[in-house]
């Protein structure tokens, strides 16, 4: 899901919401990184679990938004925020899941996960590992939700 603007993003979070029931997230480990060449620019990474309703399906997941802020007239906003999952699994296939590619089965068609395979300092790792050669995998899917203000 996509949206630009204030119309956009609001009409994003109405389709969104159509389809949430009960839904509970927990945010942890905020990492906000100053630009040193722009003072009104930064970049941040927030980390969550989710527990959630979807379609009267309960769902858990864990997951990371990819931010960046920009300030205007001395407030700070969004510019941008890409939502990315490590797993987004119905509750009773959390265990098979959690072992599996397709760790995103939140929505119609099972994708892979947007990470850990996708990040450098894990390939990097992974090909350290006795015969496993090289692990790079691009998940190839939509991410689920990019929006710029």
């Amino acid at each position: 899901m996509t949206g630009q603007g204030l119309d956009g993003i609001m009409q994003m979070y109405r389709k969104r919401f159509e389809v949430l029931g009960l839904s509970v997230h927990w945010t942890h480990d905020t990492v906000i990184t100053f630009d040193p060449e722009n003072p009104d620019r930064a970049t941040g990474e927030v980390f969550c679990h989710a527990e959630a309703v979807r379609n009267q399906q309960v769902l858990v997941g864990s997951l990371r938004y990819e931010d960046e802020y920009r300030r205007e007239n001395g407030q700070w906003f969004f510019a941008s925020r890409l939502l990315k999952f490590l797993y987004y699994v119905p509750v009773q296939a959390y265990a098979e899941a959690l072992a599996s590619p397709l760790r995103q089965r939140g929505y119609d068609t099972p994708l892979p996960g947007d990470y850990p395979e996708t990040l450098p300092s894990w390939t990097g790792w992974v090909e350290t590992l006795p015969g496993t050669g090289t692990a790079r995998r691009d998940s190839g899917g939509p991410s689920h939700g990019d929006f710029h203000p």
